[in-house]
C-alpha cells in the first residue's frame, strides 16, 4: 500500500492511476501486416465467367407501361406517381400496377416504389380493384 501523506508516495500514487487510465503503450507489431497477393485470372476461368448467363434485371418497360396507362386515361406520369387521390389519378394507378404485375417480374415492393414510394400493400390493394373493375366489365 502507498502512503499518501508524504509527496512521493501521491506522486507514486498518481503515477499508478495514470498508467491505469491511459493503459499500456501500444506495441509495435513485430512483422509488418502484409495484404494477400492479387490472385491471376486464368484464362480458362475468364472463359467460364463469361459464358455464364447473366441474371436479367427486371424488366425496364415498366415506364412504356406507365406511359401507356397515362395516355389512356388522359392523366400524366406523374399524375400518376403522385399522392393524387382524385378517380382519373388512382384508376391509372390502379391499372399500371396491375399490368405492372402481370407484365414484368418485378415484386409488389418494387411496384409501389416505382408508383411513387407505396407500400407493398397499397400496390395488392390497387391490383385487386382493378380485377373486379376487369371482372364487372368497367375496365378495359
Amino acid at each position: 500500500m502507498i502512503d499518501l501523506s508524504t509527496a512521493a508516495g501521491q506522486a507514486a500514487h498518481y503515477a499508478a492511476v495514470r498508467q491505469r487510465l491511459n493503459g499500456k503503450p501500444n506495441a509495435v507489431p513485430k512483422k509488418p501486416i502484409l495484404f494477400p497477393k492479387p490472385r491471376k485470372i486464368r484464362v480458362r476461368d475468364f472463359l467460364f465467367l463469361a459464358s455464364t448467363p447473366v441474371r436479367k434485371m427486371p424488366d425496364p418497360h415498366y415506364k412504356a407501361i406507365l406511359e401507356q396507362v397515362a395516355l389512356k386515361h388522359g392523366v400524366s406520369v406523374i399524375d400518376i406517381q403522385s399522392h393524387r387521390r382524385d378517380k382519373p389519378a388512382y384508376v391509372a394507378r390502379q391499372e399500371a400496377a396491375w399490368r405492372m404485375r402481370r407484365e414484368t417480374q418485378l415484386t409488389t415492393s418494387q411496384i409501389g416504389h416505382r408508383l411513387g414510394g407505396r407500400d407493398h400493400t397499397t400496390v395488392i390493394h390497387a391490383i385487386r380493384r382493378h380485377e373486379e373493375r376487369l371482372r364487372a366489365g368497367v375496365a378495359s
